[in-house]
């Protein structure tokens, strides 16, 4: 069994990768900051299902957020990462060219 981060897990393409992992028997841990690009409601819907399911962790927060992702984000962890609008990966890129860290920002994401 795998243990797999999934980012953006609310929102339709990631609520379906869970979905899809989840069936498959992995162990899922879905982050999604619920951004307004379409209704709270809807990505509640997306995700209800696997909220009642075992195997399933949910965090409400930014890609952004490292003290909430970093944990999250070891070498057990595979993730799938789904950047829907471009300001999102503008501000990731952002903030991995200007932080004063060196490894700030390199979580391992895979940008599909």
């Amino acid at each position: 069994m795998t243990r797999v981060l999934v980012t953006g897990a609310a929102g339709f393409i990631g609520s379906h990768l869970v979905d899809a992992l989840m069936a498959r028997g992995d162990e899922v841990v879905g982050v999604d900051n619920f951004d307004p690009f379409y209704p709270r409601a809807v990505k509640e819907r997306n995700i209800a299902r696997s909220r009642a399911a075992a195997g399933f962790e949910f965090h409400e927060a930014d890609i952004l957020d490292v003290p909430v992702i970093r944990p999250r984000s070891t070498d057990q962890f595979l993730s799938g990462h789904f950047l829907a609008t471009k300001k999102r990966l503008e501000q990731l890129i952002h903030h991995r060219e200007t932080s004063p860290k060196p490894d700030a920002g390199k979580l391992g994401f895979v940008a599909a």
